[in-house]
């Protein structure tokens, strides 16, 4: 195993599809020190994410950034996804956007479960879910999990959404990020 891959860009490539990204897993699966994975329109459906969990829950799994940005992952990938992140405190930036994830009762579903693990999630500071149409319900599902989130302070969304749930949403990442800078100075001061 390679110790000096920390940086993976394997982008644009729409013939990895979700049995290349399989195999790509499996042999990243015990790696320590890949800290970037992007594999951004590459034809991942749903399917292939699974095998992303072998990644992320190795325990040594040094992955900070994962962007997986114009694939179809569906709101069943982000389940998936969201299964994964359950088990791994390492991850900062979490790239979803433009993966077919819409405001269908399954998606919105998975937005809620998504959402609660987010809330949980120790490491985790940075979402883009940008150019996905999850609506007003979608939207309301995540915000519920973010809103108790300690961690996330950007957060970028489409801004197709009715004016209030947007600033709502908006206001709810800027307000985590207002706590996490006095939380530091209480720190600083006690020092």
């Amino acid at each position: 195993m390679s110790k000096s891959l920390v940086s993976l860009i394997l982008d644009f490539n729409s013939s990895i599809g979700c049995d290349g990204f399989a195999a790509l897993c499996n042999g990243l699966r015990l790696n320590s020190s890949l800290k970037r994975l992007s594999v951004r329109h590459c034809g991942i459906g749903c399917s292939g994410v699974s095998d992303l969990c072998k990644i992320l829950s190795y325990p040594q799994t040094a992955i900070r950034i994962l962007d997986l940005e114009g694939n179809n992952l569906g709101g069943l990938g982000l389940s998936t996804i969201s299964e994964c992140l359950s088990k791994n405190d390492t991850l900062l930036e979490l790239g979803v956007a433009d993966n077919n994830i819409g405001s269908t009762e399954a998606d919105v579903n998975a937005l809620y479960h998504f959402g609660v693990v987010l809330s949980n999630h120790k490491s985790l500071t940075s979402l883009n879910l940008i150019w996905n149409s999850i609506g007003p319900d979608g939207a309301m599902s995540l915000m519920n999990g973010i809103g108790k989130s300690k961690n996330i302070i950007s957060l970028r969304i489409d801004t197709n959404l009715n004016s209030e749930l947007y600033d709502s949403i908006y206001r709810c990442s800027k307000g985590m990020m207002v706590k996490k800078k006095k939380s530091i100075r209480k720190k600083k001061k006690k020092v």
